[in-house]
């Protein structure tokens, strides 16, 4: 394997987001012959020096963005901000609507609310979001036959936003069958990110074990939003490292909870920093706002 015959091909499959591993995986296929992770990183090692990138990791917005994040993000001045879910509230539209939340908005305002906050962030970092169950919420003020003409509604609360995309992981089998909902994963770089409805990142650690092999994913970190805690942990002998990215929002963003009193605790707002070295992350640490 030489650089002159796989490093353009190499370079554009890293633009798809791919890791070493997968590529590897990819070019071992297409050429019917064995390539290993160390000759692929090797060869982008020479072409394109590995720098130390560092993702910033946020999630639980609920259209109230806690008024120190922006702040966080400004110091940590990372290369990307990774958005895990629930951006909107949506509370009118849940199935436990309680009339006496004066946070009540309607999803015109929440966009508006959410899209205004997105452009005072920094422009250059990339900017990635999934969906979260409150997000989802947004569907259900969109008739059935309707949702053809809008796939994908989070795209209003991201227009105009720089190096904005909304993101998703591709979980069905070999057969077709989907075995998590994809709108609420994503894997980067050896991260899974997931805002699956998961009490904690011990349940996210159990699904990763059923369905690693089936997926061909190969951890670093488990990354579990939804439960607005804020812990880490490793696990499997330290072979992964597992947390709870906190809250993106203001703690007056939470009464809704008290549909789930026995379930939930109060959150705690906070954030995650990720930095990577090529493919490898090299350092966790999480914060509280």
């Amino acid at each position: 394997m030489t650089t002159s015959e796989y490093s353009e091909e190499i370079q554009a499959l890293r633009n798809e987001g791919l890791s070493f591993s997968q590529i590897a995986f990819k070019l071992s296929q297409k050429y019917q012959k064995e390539i290993t992770k160390d000759s692929v990183q090797k060869i982008y090692k020479r072409r394109f020096p590995l720098k130390i990138e560092t993702v910033f990791v946020t999630g639980d917005i609920h259209a109230s963005p806690h008024p120190d994040l922006l702040a966080a993000i400004k110091v940590v001045n990372p290369d990307g901000i990774f958005f895990g879910g629930d951006m909107y509230d949506a509370q009118e539209y849940s199935r436990w609507p309680l009339d006496v939340n004066e946070r009540r908005k309607s999803a015109e305002l929440e966009t508006k609310t959410i899209n205004e906050w997105l452009r005072t962030l920094p422009k250059e970092p990339w900017k990635k979001f999934i969906w979260g169950n409150h997000d989802k919420r947004i569907l259900d003020i969109i008739p059935d036959n309707a949702r053809w003409m809008v796939p994908e509604p989070l795209k209003f609360m991201i227009e105009g936003v720089e190096n904005a995309e909304i993101v998703k992981m591709d979980v069905r089998t070999k057969t077709g069958e989907e075995i998590g909902e994809s709108s609420y994963l994503y894997y980067y770089k050896g991260v899974l990110f997931s805002h699956q409805n998961h009490s904690g990142y011990e349940k996210l650690l159990k699904w990763y074990q059923q369905w690693r092999d089936v997926l061909g994913i190969n951890a670093q970190a488990l990354i579990q939003f939804h439960t607005h805690q804020l812990r880490m942990d490793f696990a499997l002998g330290g072979q992964v490292f597992c947390a709870e990215c906190g809250m993106g929002c203001k703690p007056a963003a939470e009464p809704y909870k008290v549909q789930y009193q026995g379930k939930w605790r109060p959150g705690t707002p906070g954030y995650i920093v990720l930095k990577f070295f090529g493919d490898e992350l090299v350092s966790s640490a999480a914060y509280r706002l």
